[in-house]
């Protein structure tokens, strides 16, 4: 469909509004994704470190994380 400039003139404030709207959604749906993305980053971080109560020494292996003496999990 083709519009004349006449028609677009007279279209022109519901398609500022329209065109408003869409990029208000597209900025909050930015936002909220950015705010999963750095949730998901937290929670890993927090499940991949361990307690203060281990003791954790680095080796040629990677990191081994132990309580009392036990070998817990090593982590490359």
């Amino acid at each position: 469909m083709t519009m004349t400039p006449a028609e677009l003139e007279a279209q022109r404030e519901t398609l500022e509004l329209l065109n408003n709207e869409v990029a208000a959604r597209l900025t909050r749906k930015s936002d909220s994704l950015a705010k999963i993305d750095s949730k998901a980053v937290l929670l890993i971080r927090f499940a991949a470190t361990p307690p203060s109560s281990w003791r954790c020494t680095s080796t040629t292996a990677g990191t081994v994380c132990k309580p009392s003496g036990r070998v817990i999990s090593t982590l490359a």
